[in-house]
């Protein structure tokens, strides 16, 4: 067990409640909450990956 000045790694990690989706993406997780203020290039990036989802048109190869 990892112990650092006599406390436990466990003990260290904060567990943050979110409400609504989460949004994943360049190895981070961004909590999308109603009103939260949010950078303009990340919503834009929001919105354009939101815009691929709904637009999304899935091809199925076949092997052969």
């Amino acid at each position: 067990m990892n112990r650092v000045r006599g406390v436990r790694m466990a003990d260290r990690i904060a567990l943050i409640p979110v409400k609504g989706p989460i949004v994943t993406g360049g190895g981070s997780i961004i909590p999308v909450q109603p009103g939260a203020e949010m950078p303009k290039l990340v919503r834009k990036m929001v919105r354009e990956a939101e815009d691929e989802a709904n637009g999304a048109a899935f091809e199925i190869d076949s092997p052969g």
